[in-house]
């Protein structure tokens, strides 16, 4: 593109990385109440019955 007489401009940006793993037990196989943890629910937007939560029943 130079040779040709484009304009251009180059961005470089850096990101540092780190890999944390924070485990969340959704449903406890063989223990608890058969429902599925709080903390999931709000997670991945899911009622405690696992139907997907929308605005109407949030």
């Amino acid at each position: 593109m130079k040779d040709e007489g484009v304009a251009t401009k180059t961005l470089v940006q850096q990101a540092y990385v780190k890999n944390v793993i924070d485990n969340t037990v959704c449903y406890g196989f063989g223990v608890g109440d058969g429902k599925i943890d709080e903390d999931c629910q709000k997670l991945v937007g899911i009622d405690v019955n696992g139907n997907r939560k929308t605005a109407a029943n949030n």
